[in-house]
């Protein structure tokens, strides 16, 4: 019941904020780090053939460019995140969310749990199309982590 009630909220927050842009009225506040616009998200385009098997366990962080990366040391890697999954302001927070729109986890808050791998190479990736990949490469260079199955649990 609790679950129900939680989504009932953000449902009619959403809607709120929805009505008060159309409305031509100012919509939400949100700094650079909390806008989604000025963040980059990448979500597959088509399901691979098969997924990597790794597991990672952390934070996702968003670099100064606005790419979503891995917590590792280092600069961590840019995710990629699967196919329908979405990037949403939320209060003073950004959010990602699955394909049927749970909550996966918060943008520098908390922990995922994602299934997936690493790879280096992202011009190889038949996952995204040459217009994300050519984004990912200019924006947010480096290694990547292909997600698999995400877990809906450890977000909330």
């Amino acid at each position: 019941m609790n679950r129900f009630l939680f989504r009932a909220a953000l449902c009619t927050a959403a809607l709120s904020l929805a009505a008060c842009s159309a409305e031509g009225g100012p919509g939400p506040s949100l700094s650079g780090d909390e806008d989604p616009n000025a963040t980059i998200f990448l979500a597959r385009d088509s399901e691979p053939n098969g997924y990597m098997e790794a597991l990672y366990v952390g934070a996702v962080l968003r670099d100064a460019q606005g790419c979503l990366r891995t917590a590792d040391t280092g600069v961590g890697a840019t995710i990629v995140w699967p196919t329908g999954f979405t990037l949403a302001a939320h209060g003073s927070g950004l959010f990602v969310h699955n394909a049927e729109g749970e909550l996966v986890g918060q943008v520098d808050h908390g922990t995922v749990r994602m299934g997936g791998g690493f790879i280096r190479d992202i011009s190889s990736a038949t996952v995204l199309s040459e217009k994300k990949k050519a984004l990912a490469v200019s924006k947010c260079p480096g290694d990547y982590w292909i997600a698999g199955e995400v877990d809906t649990a450890a977000g909330r």
